[in-house]
């Protein structure tokens, strides 16, 4: 991923990427969740598994995207319900629309594109009054 240096979010970025959460989660019904801080460098993928379950996304529809900047590492995790909606060749693609627009726009700019690109790719559902956390920043 071409992110180039890190630096920490602002709370204004904070504050756009909580509202891309809000917004998908409104069009799509699903629950979803941004981690921004390390992974683990052999496991990424299965820090990034362990962090949904701790966050109690596991237990409802819904999808984390996992960025680790300083390490160059987006991970998307789904629950089982979730993923006849965000297959695994839609995380691929939106990790990809991602990591063009951290090199183009940024940090932020780039979660954002991505985010969309999952809601787009889940298609519109029913909101639920499920409130779990939409940032979790390990930074």
């Amino acid at each position: 991923m071409g992110v180039g240096k890190t630096k920490p979010l602002t709370r204004r970025e904070h504050q756009r990427i909580d509202a891309a959460v809000t917004q998908a989660e409104l069009f799509t019904g699903l629950q979803f969740c941004v981690y921004l801080g390390a992974t683990h460098d052999e496991h990424p993928r299965a820090h990034a598994e362990a962090l949904f379950t701790s966050a109690n996304l596991h237990e409802h529809p819904a999808v984390l995207v996992a960025l680790s900047a300083r390490q160059r590492r987006v991970e998307i995790v789904t629950s089982p319900t979730v993923q006849d909606r965000v297959t695994n060749d839609a995380a691929v693609d939106a990790i990809a629309a991602m990591t063009a627009g951290f090199a183009r726009v940024g940090i932020a700019d780039g979660l954002i594109i991505g985010i969309e690109h999952l809601a787009q790719s889940a298609g519109r559902g029913s909101p639920t009054a499920i409130s779990l956390p939409n940032i979790i920043d390990g930074t």
